[in-house]
């Protein structure tokens, strides 16, 4: 069975110390697109907000999806999510941290290789483009399975602001199995 996440922001429903609530009483659904949406992962957008990344069956395999939402809970990029990957081999296990500027790096295990799970990640911008490589850039290909990618932080903001993005993806590792 599929599971639908009207991803209802993991359950994002801001309330306030006085239990008001900021957003609708039972959340914003973040994607209300066919088939499955699972495994959210949210980050801070630094303006009051989030970013949530998921991974998404609405075509023939799972591919990353993103959104933005606002303090006061408008969902503020393409409805249903801006597509981050949607590259053949089917993208997991997505991860997102802020880039420092109101965008986020999201970084996958992706299987378009055919062969082995590798990491790739991409950077979107907070109007909800993404800013590298169509469908991320590799990160790690290294013979075998790389899975459940994380991120590190250090120099992050500094390198992504700065565009370079070959040492942005040094920085994003594979952990390990266990």
């Amino acid at each position: 069975m599929r599971f639908k996440i009207a991803i209802i922001a993991l359950a994002l429903t801001c309330v306030f110390a006085s239990s008001a609530f900021a957003w609708q009483q039972n959340g914003v659904p973040i994607c209300t697109a066919a088939d499955s949406q699972q495994c959210p992962t949210i980050v801070s957008d630094g303006a009051g907000g989030a970013i949530i990344a998921w991974q998404d069956y609405r075509g023939t395999d799972y591919d990353i999806y993103a959104q933005r939402v606002s303090a006061s809970g408008v969902p503020l990029w393409t409805a249903n999510g801006v597509a981050i990957c949607t590259n053949t081999g089917g993208q997991r296990f997505s991860t997102v941290a802020s880039d420092g500027a109101g965008g986020a790096i999201i970084t996958w295990r992706d299987a378009r290789s055919g062969t082995n799970y590798d990491i790739y990640a991409q950077r979107v911008s907070a109007s909800g483009v993404p800013l590298w490589t169509a469908n991320g850039v590799a990160v790690c290909t290294a013979t075998g399975h790389q899975e459940h990618p994380g991120l590190l932080l250090m120099v992050l903001a500094e390198r992504s602001l700065s565009g370079k993005t070959n040492a942005v993806t040094r920085i994003v590792t594979s952990m390990p199995k266990g």
